[in-house]
């Protein structure tokens, strides 16, 4: 059986701000629309194994985020990138969503792809600062439970 998010979740959380590419997606064929049970736990287990690893990359790791991302939270985000090699290289876009190529910024994402895999070592053409490195929590605020 295939199931479907509620409605309530997908009126409130947007992967993009490209409405047109939404729809795009929506219309094509190819696009998977609904995922088993199953498969969606295999999904979460592999992003929480990316999310603990990060670190142990063993190629060169090009890490993009963007601050409109609500499919990803932040602060899991930006621990994992905390966790990237010296040499690897992370890139927050302040107009960036889930679906960076696809967003309305994505010819600029492209862009600075395309650099990183002709130069990993090369300024990106976006100017896009690195991911921000997570606040540390004071230790009141780690003991307390539930937060």
């Amino acid at each position: 059986k295939v199931y479907t998010p509620p409605e309530w979740l997908t009126k409130r959380v947007a992967p993009t701000d490209n409405r047109e590419e939404l729809i795009a997606m929506g219309r094509d064929p190819l696009m998977v629309w609904g995922a088993r049970s199953d498969t969606l736990y295999g999904l979460v287990a592999m992003m929480e194994r990316a999310y603990r690893s990060t670190g142990e990359i063993k190629v060169p790791a090009f890490y993009l985020y963007g601050a409109h991302d609500e499919i990803i939270p932040k602060r899991p985000a930006f621990e994992a990138a905390s966790r990237l090699k010296p040499g690897d290289r992370s890139v927050y876009y302040a107009d960036g969503w889930h679906l960076m190529t696809r967003d309305k910024q994505g010819p600029k994402v492209w862009e600075d792809i395309l650099t990183y895999v002709r130069d990993p070592t090369a300024p990106l053409p976006s100017g896009a600062p690195p991911i921000p490195r997570p606040r540390r929590q004071s230790a009141q605020a780690a003991a307390a439970p539930g937060l």
